[in-house]
């Protein structure tokens, strides 16, 4: 049996919460990303066509969001669904379209602070122990839409970046983000 070559590329459906901060950390990080949006890449932001070119996102055949849901599991070895305190029609749909698919599924509750910070419930480590033991190559994603669960997507990029820093490439550099902004920024401007 060959040794695991690593967490190789990141995947979502590049909806504005989860999806889009798995792909900003991804990519600030050197990591590949890509993933499916409905047709049009549609998100509930507008039409992200850019994403193509940025994110190597892929326009599904259909405009509905349950079909690339689908096929971006399908895609993966598996997802990791961030959720808010908000059980939304796609936190359902994704779970049990990976249980359909006999795909792994960890799911990652975030809970509001004393502050108002929305913080995960577990620590990066964890999800980089599951990944390893898993062999994951390519992870899907998932969760709350920014609307649904407002504050996530910041949250879940400050998480998702340190979960997946061991897996940044070493002798390339972080990419830069847009505008010249700084990776926070990114992701906060991209929730709104």
């Amino acid at each position: 049996m060959l040794p695991y070559p690593g967490l190789e590329k990141v995947i979502s459906g590049a909806q504005t919460g989860a999806d889009r901060a798995g792909l900003l950390a991804a990519e600030q990080l050197g990591i590949a990303t890509g993933g499916f949006m409905p047709k049009g890449f549609l998100a509930s932001d507008g039409k992200q066509p850019l994403f193509a070119a940025r994110f190597g996102i892929e326009e599904h055949k259909s405009p509905l969001y349950p079909p690339r849901t689908r096929d971006n599991i399908r895609a993966a070895c598996a997802t990791l669904c961030l959720e808010g305190h908000c059980e939304s029609k796609g936190v359902v749909l994704t779970r049990n379209l990976a249980i359909k698919a006999n795909k792994p599924l960890l799911r990652i509750q975030f809970q509001t602070g004393p502050a108002g910070e929305l913080t995960p419930s577990c620590l990066p480590d964890q999800v980089q122990a599951w990944i390893r033991q898993l062999q994951i190559r390519v992870l899907n994603i998932a969760g709350n839409e920014e609307s649904k669960a407002p504050g996530l997507q910041l949250a879940a990029w400050a998480f998702l970046f340190e979960v997946l820093k061991p897996w940044a490439p070493t002798k390339s550099p972080i990419q830069s983000h847009s505008c010249g902004n700084s990776p926070e920024a990114d992701a906060a401007k991209a929730g709104t």
